[in-house]
């Protein structure tokens, strides 16, 4: 939330300028991102009752889409508004920052502490065995193979999105924004067949989804 705020209301400060300062911003928007991603996961899993891990991941992880959507939305209800370019890209990122206030939020007022990881803190603390060789050995394979299929998953999404505007040509940015919107949106049934994803399994539906 506060590093999205931050790039919405980078300014020039020192002997930088306003996009080196924007470029600060967004790596640690980016750090946060990043440990956000595979923590909400894992604590919506281990916070979901039996049998309901897959659905409520999957439901989480299509907040991510719904994100995908409004983003192109925010942009062209500048666009068509009027705004100028710099009030565009700056409020669209604001808007970012709001929602990420909200969540952090709602998380304070109504989220604890997994019971599963509660119970393996007091275990690694009982043997000493908390970030060990023989953990990472453990789980070696699983932790190499998800983010692998993570890696490859992030190259063609975000390859394919940086080349948007070459694939699509448009005259005006609001047409570019208008294709950005268009590709999102082919993308929501899969985001909505995840929630069929405790039927076929995670690993049937991962090897089907890269096919």
């Amino acid at each position: 939330s506060v590093s999205a705020a931050g790039s919405s209301s980078s300014a020039a400060i020192g002997g930088l300028g306003v996009y080196e300062v924007l470029l600060a911003w967004r790596f640690l928007l980016g750090v946060g991102v990043g440990g956000e991603y595979p923590l909400s996961m894992a604590v919506t899993a281990e916070s979901a009752a039996e049998g309901q891990s897959a659905e409520s991941m999957a439901m989480t992880y299509m907040m991510f889409q719904v994100g995908q959507l409004l983003a192109p939305i925010v942009v062209l209800c500048c666009l068509y508004g009027g705004a100028s370019s710099e009030v565009t890209w700056r409020l669209s990122l604001g808007v970012g920052s709001v929602l990420a206030l909200l969540g952090t939020l709602l998380r304070a007022g109504t989220m604890t502490e997994s019971k599963a990881w509660l119970e393996a803190r007091a275990r690694a603390r009982k043997t000493n065995s908390f970030c060990s060789w023989s953990t990472l050995r453990a789980i070696g394979y699983p932790l190499f193979g998800t983010m692998s299929t993570y890696f490859l998953y992030d190259v063609v999404s975000w390859g394919v999105g940086s080349y948007t505007s070459s694939i699509f040509k448009s005259t005006t940015r609001a047409g570019t924004i208008w294709y950005m919107l268009l590709i999102n949106l082919m993308a929501t049934p899969g985001y909505a067949l995840t929630l069929c994803m405790g039927r076929f399994g995670r690993r049937t539906y991962q090897l089907l989804g890269f096919l």
